[in-house]
């Protein structure tokens, strides 16, 4: 079995016991070998325990960082998405689709002008096809 194949609470539970048993280790061998008083061996301790905490929560941060899918942005889930015109499309301009900013041609070759409401009908690589947006015609507005 490997490690993504765990759960998260299982990897959490796996990655506290070995930090315990790191801990646990340190604190026996440090008592062993050296002559330390009850409160450096105490401080010794609780810095070995912040420490394995913070490495903690930084691998735990880590891998939601790898592994946290963003949304997807690509030219063919913009088909049939609300955007305004950036930039007149004569026939060809900028709309802004969400928080994205994308380059465009009108379907028709019509004039679009910067603020027209338009509908993406399709794509040509990574630049969108649009037509403006009527009120029969559009559907509801998405993240313009």
């Amino acid at each position: 079995m490997y490690w993504k194949d765990l759960s998260r609470k299982q990897q959490i539970l796996i990655m506290s016991v070995v930090m315990v048993a790191v801990i646990i280790c340190a604190f026996v061998l440090i008592s062993v070998s050296t002559q330390l008083s009850r409160l450096e061996m105490f401080v010794l301790l609780c810095g070995l325990f912040m420490l394995g905490t913070i490495a903690e929560i930084a691998a735990i941060w880590w891998e939601n960082r790898l592994t946290t899918k963003r949304p997807s942005d690509s030219p063919i889930d913009m088909i049939g998405k609300r955007g305004v015109v950036r930039t007149a499309c004569q026939p060809e301009g900028t709309v802004k689709i969400g928080p994205t900013i994308w380059k465009a041609v009108s379907s028709d070759g019509a004039l679009l002008e910067t603020g027209d409401e338009v509908i993406v009908d399709d794509r040509e690589g990574l630049r969108l096809v649009v037509r403006k947006a009527t009120s029969a015609t559009a559907p509801p507005p998405a993240d313009s």
